[in-house]
């Protein structure tokens, strides 16, 4: 999970900005007040701004004016913190109407698979808030979870998303993963030309907690699509390393991403050790632990972090598949390389995305992952 950080107001006193970390968090508490308030009989808009406008009023001792014209939230700036208001703002609405409809709050998605998606966590997490809060449900983005996480100084753990949604005043939290997505090229005809394109497989699971109780059920789901695609981008998807002969999960990696790689033995059992560096240099370079073959498992794999040290930077490496113990030279090799961003059609969220095949194999499984939940979730109401 890549490191979360509250954008800053450029030019700002520290002293100021401390003072609005303190506001944002005030703020948090009012919503999830305001959330565990809804379904109290004669609950009202009016005692809820009251309690805003209170807590606004509240001195920041920062020589501020303290008249209630702008929310403190926005004076943080950044999509994340206005987000955020939006949950807020949202939260004052089911408050004022009564509503019962339960809160569901959905982290951002897992990469399991390593898919080499950008995006991906926040990504589809905002693609599924988007099924469900059509509903009637008042649904916690990825994005006001994880400003929450930051605003209070916490980790993306497990355990920090079972914090941040209850104090948000969650019912539910959805902790979703990619479990499996494989891309397969493929080329097909229409009329007389040929079309290089992709086919999709991509499999998710949900966690559906039930904070109150703290019961959980799992859901799968699944989704499939074809269609024309790069070859460029292509390369990018992952592939079992354990297909034959010495392989990378992938051609083509974005920095930073683990590079899996494979051997499977044709002669177990053996003993092998594997060693990376850039094409045209021996250096700098980096060898992985040995790893041994079985009769029951011929296959031996080795991942690495992108990292000699330093950190690799873009461009094309080649990995050496060497015995252990045996001879000094290779007995085979692998090429890869490494780019610095994600094409335009790998970044989820993305108008490119959505129509290429891996976007549609992805809002498949969606689709099927709402139903599922829908059918969960909508018996507790009530």
């Amino acid at each position: 999970m890549e490191g979360l950080r509250v954008p800053r107001v450029r030019g700002a006193p520290d002293g100021a900005r401390k003072k609005d970390r303190e506001a944002l968090a005030e703020d948090l508490r009012c919503v999830s007040s305001a959330l565990q308030m809804r379904g109290q009989k004669g609950a009202s808009f009016g005692a809820l701004r009251k309690s805003r406008h209170e807590a606004t009023m509240k001195p920041r001792h920062n020589g501020r004016d303290t008249m209630d014209s702008a929310p403190p939230i926005m004076a943080v700036g950044g999509d994340l913190m206005r987000r955020l208001w939006m949950v807020i703002v949202l939260g004052w609405a089911v408050v004022g109407a009564g509503a019962v409809a339960p809160v569901i709050a959905v982290a951002p998605f897992v990469d399991e698979a390593g898919t080499g998606l950008a995006n991906l966590g926040p990504g589809l997490g905002d693609m599924l808030v988007g099924r469900l809060s059509p509903h009637g449900f008042l649904v916690i983005p990825p994005g006001a979870l994880q400003a929450w996480l930051v605003q209070n100084g916490l980790l993306p753990t497990r355990e920090n998303w079972h914090i941040a949604a209850r104090a948000m005043g969650a019912e539910f939290l959805i902790l979703s993963a990619v479990e499996r997505f494989q891309a397969t090229a493929m080329a097909f005809t229409i009329f007389m030309f040929t079309v290089r394109g992709a086919s999709v497989t991509a499999d998710l699971r949900a966690e559906v907690v039930r904070l109150p109780v703290g019961t959980s059920e799992v859901l799968r789901a699944r989704g499939e699509a074809s269609g024309p695609a790069s070859v460029e981008v292509t390369l990018h998807f992952p592939l079992d390393v354990c297909l034959g002969g010495f392989r990378t999960d992938k051609s083509v990696y974005f920095s930073g991403e683990t590079v899996t790689l494979g051997y499977r033995d044709p002669a177990p059992p053996n003993t092998f050790y594997v060693v990376i560096h850039p094409v045209g240099s021996l250096t700098p370079s980096w060898t992985s632990p040995p790893a041994s073959s079985t009769v029951a498992n011929p296959c031996v794999t080795w991942t690495w972090n992108q990292v000699f040290p330093p950190a690799a930077s873009p461009g094309d490496y080649v990995a050496k598949l060497y015995p252990s113990p045996g001879i000094w030279l290779p007995i085979a090799t692998r090429t890869f390389r490494i780019e610095a961003t994600a094409a335009v059609e790998l970044v989820v969220g993305s108008p490119a995305f959505g129509t290429a095949p891996w976007g549609a194999a992805l809002g498949k499984a969606l689709d099927d992952l709402a139903a599922k939940l829908l059918l969960l979730i909508r018996p507790q109401q009530g």
